[in-house]
């Protein structure tokens, strides 16, 4: 996203987020967590001291794979890195799906993402302005996460722009790289790709299209370009509500490039005539949740609280500051929306760590 205004391979069983034998492993993590005076001294990104129940959350965060521990009854629980809302969660198995605009593979793997997937360890990640060849792409994949992940990469053929991708740990069913439908001149664009997984991969009762879509910023002085992304969205309106009427489960993610509501920008009252928050483009998002029954996941668990922004300009103090906009979204079937059982920004811990200027949008999913 730009600056703003002040601002196929196979892989064998899915790993399961909580087992008892990581029990034991989790409260040590947690232990450790406790005594680290990072921890201790956190403060949120307003610079209100975190209370002492909201540290006790801290510490039961996700860490590296395998390291999940059940979540207190609180709805939000806040750390130095990150904002995490869920339902409440006893034992249960869940399937985690992170998306996240890299800002270009090559570059975000020379700052630093391996770090993230290692820690994060979800089992589908769907990636965003990819900006890679598919042999460019496949390396990195191979060196990332490993040969037996499964992959979708839909590249544009404008070298160096765009690219959208999903890599999972599940066998993959079915891949597209197209939009279809009337909206042909979108699919060499590298703005959607699909990948389909059945209920024997993800354990869910229906099969699971993952959908991994890039929307261009726009320009609100560009007529042409304006009205390019808005017929995107539009394409996107058709794909969404056919993929749904074979009872499947889809979940659209991306960087869609627009801030929903006023909760979704710090800067709200600046940008009301910048391309990302115009009515027009907002108009699209409240018929998918108001009128179609499609399921912005992260809102639907944070509730009505400021964010949590994805997105900081690499500018000035904007992520110092906070100063961020909520443009990554997971959108759901009403039906697989209730699964969603937590959702967090993996927010870096500081500008210098950044390797995008996007931060990861993670869901945990109960299968």
């Amino acid at each position: 996203m730009s600056h703003r205004s002040n601002v196929a391979s196979q892989s064998g069983t899915m790993h399961v987020a909580y087992t008892a034998a990581n029990a034991e492993r989790c409260a040590v993590v947690a232990s450790r967590r406790a005594l680290n005076p990072r921890n201790r001294g956190a403060q949120h990104a307003t610079g209100t001291q975190r209370s002492t129940r909201q540290q006790q959350c801290s510490a039961r965060m996700p860490s590296r794979r395998g390291h999940y521990m059940t979540r207190p009854r609180p709805r939000t629980r806040h750390t130095a890195h990150a904002v995490c809302f869920n339902r409440g969660m006893a034992r249960q198995r869940t399937l985690t799906v992170a998306s996240v605009n890299v800002n270009g593979i090559r570059a975000a793997t020379r700052n630093g993402i391996a770090s993230w997937i290692a820690d994060r360890g979800a089992d589908i990640v769907t990636l965003q302005e990819v900006r890679a060849t598919d042999d460019i792409f496949t390396t990195h994949v191979d060196d990332l996460w490993g040969a037996d992940w499964s992959r979708v990469h839909g590249d544009s053929d404008a070298k160096g722009r765009a690219g959208v991708a999903v890599v999972a740990r599940l066998p993959l069913h079915q891949g597209r790289v197209d939009i279809g439908g009337k909206a042909a001149r979108f699919d060499r664009a590298g703005r959607w790709v699909e990948a389909t997984y059945d209920t024997d991969a993800t354990g869910l009762d229906a099969p699971l299209t993952v959908v991994s879509a890039y929307v261009h910023t726009g320009d609100a002085d560009d007529d042409a370009r304006m009205e390019e992304k808005l017929a995107f969205f539009d394409a996107m309106t058709t794909r969404m509500q056919y993929l749904r009427r074979g009872g499947r489960h889809v979940l659209v993610t991306g960087d869609f490039n627009v801030g929903h509501t006023t909760r979704d920008i710090k800067n709200w009252k600046g940008n009301r005539n910048s391309a990302g928050f115009l009515e027009v483009e907002r108009a699209k998002f409240d018929r998918w949740f108001n009128d179609l029954g499609w399921v912005d996941v992260a809102r639907s668990l944070a509730g009505d609280v400021d964010g949590p922004y994805t997105w900081w300009s690499f500018r000035g103090q904007a992520f110092d500051r906070d100063v961020g906009w909520r443009i990554d979204y997971q959108v759901a079937t009403p039906e697989l929306a209730e699964r969603a059982t937590s959702s967090w920004v993996d927010r870096a811990p500081s500008y210098a760590e950044r390797w995008s200027d996007h931060a990861p949008l993670v869901v945990e999913y109960r299968i």
